[in-house]
């Protein structure tokens, strides 16, 4: 049963939305080559090691680029060697490859990033953008070296969805809010202006909540009531500037069974994560939304709540999730999931989905949950 804090239509306008409808990946880190045809919702599961984390961290990383930092990214994975496929011994070039559909037009756009490296080291990428519009394809390829730079406008009126391509990329990066510490940012104090949207591992939950707290007052009241249901004693939220610091706000909530004003260090590490995850999802979700191990910490009706709001963000954002976990995946319908393995001859990730009328039998006495255990599916070591 949906929860009654929960509304069930698209809150944004979906005229400049657009989907992805396959994702390509040669040689980029641990991918040797995959091809995977994505949905509205994406679960993906496979054994440890079989690809999912870095089918998320391929469009994770067109983020990075188009937000000027892919430089930093590379060095974060440490380098060429770890950027490409088996390192620069057996990799010369990485490509991702997006093929993008226009959500009201239907007109297909391609962009595709060329990854190579040169003799000292420093990353050279090159953009292709290809969309067939009015029975007309154009045509578009950009190189840069050390810094990337905004597609050029004056080039680009030929492809009326480069800018929402761009936009849609800016925003595709992977949360996975493990951190849960004392010491993690999602704890901590953040800058009250840094809410421009929620940071890969929520470091400025603080400040995304307060711009909802500010902007859409009785859609935030349905939020507090939404996490009533799922942490005991939370009554609402307290958010302010910090009085000594009106540059930085920190995470304050009133709880009813005493008159304290707490801070995010008294909450659990699932309450602190079911919060994020609830953030993310109930408050302008990016358009294309990707989310590792989102189950982490959390209590079956907390878990039954996040699925309820996944539905609910999956009506304006294209949603792709790596899951390891059994009950999280038993919400979903088998057409959601799709199977990532290895080929162990030629070494490339596969990501198959689901059929339901080839497990019409077995989902009649099993969950996919069950099946998956069962090793019938495959995703399995």
């Amino acid at each position: 049963m949906s929860s009654p804090a929960i509304q069930e239509k698209p809150l944004q306008n979906p005229s400049d939305r657009v989907k992805i409808q396959t994702l390509e990946i040669v040689g980029f880190r641990g991918v040797k080559h995959a091809k995977i045809e994505l949905g509205d919702v994406n679960v993906l599961i496979g054994a440890n090691g079989a690809g999912k984390s870095n089918i998320l961290s391929a469009l994770g990383f067109l983020e990075r680029v188009a937000d000027f930092s892919f430089q930093q990214a590379i060095g974060e994975i440490g380098g060429s060697n770890f950027v490409l496929y088996g390192g620069r011994k057996i990799t010369t070039q990485a490509r991702i490859t997006v093929h993008f559909q226009d959500v009201i037009s239907s007109d297909p756009t391609v962009f595709e990033l060329m990854i190579q490296f040169g003799e000292d080291d420093a990353p050279v990428l090159k953009e292709k953008l290809n969309t067939q519009s009015m029975g007309r394809t154009d045509f578009f390829v950009k190189e840069s070296q050390f810094f990337y730079t905004p597609l050029d406008q004056d080039k680009c009126k030929a492809f009326p969805s480069a800018p929402t391509i761009q936009s849609t990329l800016a925003q595709t990066r992977v949360h996975h809010f493990t951190d849960s510490s004392p010491e993690a940012r999602l704890r901590q104090s953040s800058l009250l202006n840094d809410n421009r949207y929620l940071k890969f591992d929520a470091g400025n939950l603080a400040a995304w909540l307060y711009r909802f707290f500010v902007t859409q007052k009785s859609r935030f009241m349905v939020f507090e009531q939404l996490l009533q249901q799922v942490i005991p004693g939370f009554s609402r939220f307290v958010l302010r500037p910090d009085p000594l610091n009106e540059t930085l706000i920190r995470l304050e909530y009133q709880d009813t069974r005493h008159d304290l004003l707490l801070t995010a260090a008294y909450l659990s590490d699932g309450s602190i994560r079911f919060i994020a995850l609830a953030a993310l999802l109930f408050f302008k979700p990016p358009p294309v939304l990707l989310i590792d191990e989102p189950e982490l910490g959390l209590h079956p009706a907390a878990l039954r709540i996040l699925i309820d709001l996944i539905r609910q963000a999956s009506l304006e954002s294209q949603i792709i999730i790596a899951t390891q976990s059994v009950d999280f995946l038993n919400q979903f319908e088998a057409y959601e999931v799709l199977v990532v393995e290895t080929n162990p001859n030629t070494q490339e990730t596969l990501a198959k989905r689901l059929e339901p009328s080839e497990l019409q039998h077995w989902l009649e006495r099993y969950s996919i949950g069950d099946l998956w255990l069962k090793n019938i599916l495959g995703g399995q070591p």
